[in-house]
């Protein structure tokens, strides 16, 4: 790829993220967590949303029928251990399909095809229509507006404190980590490995170089079953 392309698919997940924001603040959420279900009731019944356990089919789907949108999300991970109605991937996952839903290209696509979006949520997939759907639900659940006044009280995190927001926000470690790293006002990264390999990369303040040549020094696992991720924060002295 390109640096042109990579450009154009940046731009593109950052209006995505953007479009999410706006979502929470066109919902008046004034602090976390925000209720991707309070989102769908918003829209006055053009989205049905129905949960059920499709195993490792896919973790989300949206489809369009007659003027409707039918919004299927996996509850199969409300098996995990979790404090909330549903498990955190629950949520991204239906933060996920709203993406599919509120973004144009993708809403057009499901209304003039007439064929469905399945997907696998939360920093899975490489296409970059996934890729757009993430940072739509990171940026919904997870605003600027909320998330970046609680990050930046301090210059350096720990794993404790990204546990705390994660909490807070009803979020996975996971996609806070990611959050954390895209409105960090202080030098840190953080990697999705697979197998040894950088699958990608979130970073504040660091150059592409620098993370790959730190990226297995400074690193705790986050074990999912897909993906490996690790993480690490540096900080000037």
């Amino acid at each position: 790829m390109t640096n042109f392309q990579w450009r154009i698919e940046q731009d593109a997940r950052d209006a995505a993220l953007a479009r999410g924001e706006e979502i929470a603040k066109l919902n008046r959420f004034s602090a976390g967590p925000v209720d991707p279900f309070r989102v769908i009731a918003s829209e006055g019944g053009q989205i049905h949303a129905e949960g059920d356990d499709f195993r490792d089919c896919f973790d989300g789907r949206l489809s369009y029928h007659d003027g409707r949108f039918l919004l299927i999300y996996n509850i199969r991970y409300n098996a995990w251990s979790h404090s909330g109605t549903h498990h955190p991937k629950v949520r991204f996952t239906v933060a996920h399909e709203l993406g599919h839903y509120y973004l144009d290209p993708h809403r057009e696509f499901l209304v003039n095809r007439r064929k469905p979006i399945e997907s696998f949520t939360e920093f899975e997939s490489n296409k970059q229509v996934e890729r757009e759907a993430d940072a739509f639900a990171a940026g919904l659940l997870m605003p600027e507006y909320l998330v970046a006044p609680r990050i930046n009280r301090q210059t350096q995190a720990s794993t404790a404190s990204i546990k705390q927001v994660a909490k807070e926000f009803d979020v996975s470690l996971t996609s806070m980590m990611v959050r954390w790293t895209q409105l960090s006002d202080f030098p840190c990264a953080t990697l999705c490995i697979r197998n040894e390999h950088i699958l990608r990369a979130e970073s504040a303040r660091l150059h592409s170089i620098v993370i790959k040549c730190m990226a297995f020094r400074f690193r705790f696992v986050i074990g999912t079953q897909r993906v490996d991720r690790f993480a690490f924060r540096l900080v000037n002295s």
